[in-house]
């Protein structure tokens, strides 16, 4: 999650102004809280933690971990116990007392700079590459000389001494030494209670290589209509918001690159031997000649299947590999179960496909989360008229049938959003945590 305050003379997030109705005192915002914000992260006492915590449970907020998915487009609102922070009652007073109301709100607050500084600190050395905003920042705190002294003043009671040197480094040089974090982690661990071995083996893991982790890949699969952009979308911005790298990938059997087309059409010409033109459109024309080609050659129709077939699946590895072995989240806009479903209604289903989507799951990760949204043949026609209501009818039941033999979890498409949203949510926020990837540790 960005570590920047950017809330100061702009109008405050959705989620903040929900949460500052439900508080009775002062809270600490420590992220951005501006209107394009889609989270909210609050530093809070075990009291306006329980009233934060009752409130969005009236509003049907859905918990997400340590987090709260508000419905609609309200984002996510991460609660941190101020004990987390392991500063004295009196540093914490002051840090609250010091701290200035978003403009349009009474309660929620952001960190005077220099309190700001030392937040930005404290994070910081735990990123092996801060990013260019954390940077930017960094350099505009280090340059507002009052903020610098008193950040120095008031980081021995945060532990963050050390963590100061390394923020000034990255103000300077865009970057934090290896050694420098390491000592920085260390400093920070033994000023929390923990004793010099504890200190020193923590200091040590900032220097040891990355154990590399997979990402986690979600696959969404329905009828066009179904509601598998929406749901991919704000899947997307909710992982963001946990600080994990994104990518949308959107895929269709249907639609092929331009050399797919140019071979098709050459084998259409040849083996048409000069058939009549349609007067349709130009690829109303396609589909209506390739339909009869294939109904009138079985291997043409296998052959042709497993062109699709292979060209999809080097298309999807080549998108999700890259981001999945980095450790982020991919969410699929359609994935295996819509290709099988796209070659049993438009080949017929009496081939199989068994190697087709053999090759297509051979090539592509394997889904970490996948499901199915399903809506009726009429809900999906008067959401979208790319096929008509007997057509999905019949694609319908071939999303049931086929989403049964696998590891696919059915949902009611037509449900409410949010709660669907909030259920996908938390199923990827449990792995995210289990593999310990971005902000969901």
């Amino acid at each position: 999650m960005s570590v920047q305050v950017s809330g100061r003379g702009i109008g405050a997030s959705a989620a903040a102004r929900v949460v500052d109705e439900l508080v009775s005192e002062r809270v600490l915002a420590f992220g951005s809280v501006d209107a394009g914000s889609g989270d909210l992260d609050l530093l809070v006492d075990p009291r306006a933690e329980e009233a934060v915590a009752a409130g969005l449970a009236e509003l049907k907020a859905a918990r997400v971990g340590r987090a709260w998915l508000l419905p609609g487009p309200g984002g996510l609102v991460e609660l941190t116990p101020a004990a987390n922070w392991a500063l004295e009652p009196a540093e914490l007073e002051r840090l609250l007392s010091d701290s200035t109301p978003v403009p349009g709100l009474e309660r929620i607050c952001v960190p005077a700079p220099h309190d700001e500084l030392l937040i930005l600190a404290r994070r910081a050395i735990y990123e092996r590459r801060p990013s260019r905003t954390t940077a930017k920042r960094a350099a505009e705190l280090i340059g507002d000389a009052g903020a610098c002294d008193r950040a120095r003043s008031n980081a021995p009671k945060w532990g963050a001494a050390r963590a100061l040197e390394c923020i000034e480094m990255l103000a300077r040089e865009g970057r934090i030494s290896a050694l420098c974090r390491a000592h920085a982690v260390a400093a920070r661990t033994r000023s929390e209670g923990a004793g010099a071995i504890g200190a020193l083996a923590a200091g040590i893991r900032v220097l040891l290589p990355r154990r590399p982790r997979r990402g986690v890949l979600i696959a969404l699969s329905g009828l066009d209509g179904s509601g598998k952009s929406s749901q991919a979308a704000d899947v997307a911005e909710i992982a963001g918001n946990l600080g994990a790298r994104t990518s949308v990938i959107w895929s269709s059997a249907s639609q092929h690159p331009p050399w797919l087309h140019r071979i098709a059409d050459l084998v259409r010409r040849v083996i048409s031997s000069g058939a009549g033109s349609s007067s349709g459109s130009v690829s109303d024309d396609r589909k209506r000649r390739g339909a009869e080609l294939r109904r009138r050659s079985r291997l043409l129709t296998v052959a042709w299947s497993a062109i699709v077939t292979g060209q999809l699946a080097v298309a999807l590895a080549r998108r999700s590999w890259p981001t999945l072995l980095r450790g982020g989240v991919v969410i699929c806009d359609r994935y295996v179960l819509d290709s099988a479903v796209h070659l049993h209604f438009h080949f017929g289903e009496a081939q199989g496909y068994g190697p087709q989507l053999a090759l297509l799951r051979a090539l592509t990760p394997r889904p970490d989360l996948a499901y199915l949204l399903d809506v009726t043949p009429e809900v999906a026609t008067s959401r979208k008229a790319d096929f008509d209501e007997a057509d999905n009818a019949e694609r319908a039941r071939l999303y049931r049938r086929l989403g049964a033999d696998g590891d696919v979890t059915i949902v009611d498409g037509a449900g409410e959003r949010s709660a669907i949203l909030a259920m996908i949510a938390t199923d990827m926020y449990a792995l995210l945590r289990e593999r310990g990837i971005a902000g969901a540790g």
